[in-house]
């Protein structure tokens, strides 16, 4: 379900804080505060990847995704953010050794590169991590 933070919109002076008004200014709020997006998933299979192409993860199995941004089922390699915020994602991939090969990881947003750390190996290190902020509207 989405979730927005409250908007005070405009009050005149005297106006009297009733429950309603509580419920759709402060309470709200301050549940918006105390309780923000949280999402974490992983893949529980091996995957594929051509040398040297960006590739989506599949991201299988959630372990937790508290406003629906994510679906197993359809696009499983997206989180679609429903509340606007900032946004912290961190990625780790790992992939079985080779002589050869250039290994690449980076994060996007609609499909477009995140500005900000990537992370490239060449062969044989087995791992990459890359994180990256964004703000959402």
């Amino acid at each position: 379900m989405a979730r927005t933070p409250s908007d005070p919109g405009q009050r005149s002076p005297g106006q009297f804080i009733t429950g309603a008004l509580w419920n759709a200014q402060v309470k709200a709020l301050n549940e918006y505060l105390t309780a923000p997006p949280v999402f974490s998933a992983y893949q529980t299979t091996a995957q594929s990847i051509s040398n040297p192409t960006f590739t989506s993860f599949t991201l299988d199995t959630e372990v937790v995704d508290s406003d629906g941004g994510h679906s197993t089922v359809t696009n499983t390699s997206r989180y679609t953010a429903t509340v606007p915020g900032t946004y912290l994602v961190i990625g780790t991939a790992g992939w079985s050794g080779a002589a050869t090969g250039y290994r690449r990881c980076r994060i996007t947003l609609n499909g477009s590169a995140v500005p900000g750390p990537r992370s490239a190996r060449t062969q044989p290190t087995p791992s990459c991590a890359v994180s990256a902020s964004s703000r959402l509207s």
